[in-house]
């Protein structure tokens, strides 16, 4: 119940905030945007190009799907950043629940809104079609890597002014989802490390076991380090 409550006023405290307002709602609209694109101009390019851009279509619909969990990962942690701000982070370090259970609900937000977003992203976009289960697997891990967005940005920016800055900058991690369009070895096998690059891997490969264990693997390596790095911060500063 305590977990709805806090879901609940998340939603109060963004509508506060006009910039994380727009952030939460631009991911329904790029979505629209997207499906008009596909459908009305992508086909025109094609005519005028000598190339079948929708031979990319898991690579854009992969750039689709990332786009809620990046915006909704820098809500997360502009609420995070706000949330310390306001001394409410210290206040709940020595309540029972303890930070570590203040962070679980503050990342409900975004693996709640990541989850339904990446469902709804999919199905407008009607792009590419891959089993529903591996859509419902990979909108698990979208969730997941929204919520490591929002922990490093809390972790590495002091306000908001330099959340914009700093959640640009992450945003970068999203282009290992592309590795294999360089066509290189090495590239390859270094994007393998982050979890965007398992994301598409999926897409490509929906029934190979392989990639759906190591995606989960990877993704679950840097949320634990992303707790494990508060925690330590924590303890520097305590």
């Amino acid at each position: 119940m305590l977990k709805f409550i806090n879901l609940k006023s998340d939603i109060k405290q963004l509508w506060r905030d006009t910039i994380m307002a727009m952030l939460f709602l631009a991911p329904i609209l790029i979505m629209v945007l997207f499906r008009l694109i596909i459908s009305l101009l992508l086909p025109y390019v094609s005519t005028m190009v000598d190339s079948n851009i929708m031979q990319y279509e898991q690579y854009i619909l992969s750039l689709v799907l990332f786009i809620s969990p990046a915006m909704l990962g820098m809500v997360m942690g502009f609420m995070l950043i706000q949330d310390k701000d306001n001394k409410i982070v210290e206040l709940m370090s020595i309540t029972p629940l303890g930070r570590n259970v203040y962070l679980l609900m503050r990342m409900i937000f975004v693996f709640f809104f990541s989850f339904i977003y990446t469902l709804y992203g999919y199905f407008v976009i009607g792009l590419y079609l891959i089993p529903f289960i591996t859509v419902l697997y990979i909108a698990i891990l979208l969730s997941m890597y929204g919520a490591i967005l929002g922990l490093l940005l809390f972790r590495v920016a002091t306000d908001k002014v330099k959340g914009l800055t700093y959640a640009k900058g992450l945003n970068i991690l999203m282009i290992f989802a592309f590795a294999h369009l360089a066509d290189t070895q090495w590239i390859t096998i270094f994007s393998a490390f982050f979890p965007s690059f398992w994301v598409t891997e999926i897409i490509m490969k929906p029934n190979d076991l392989f990639t759906l264990v190591m995606a989960a693997v990877v993704h679950l390596i840097w949320f634990g380090a992303c707790i494990i790095g508060l925690n330590s911060a924590k303890k520097r500063t305590a």
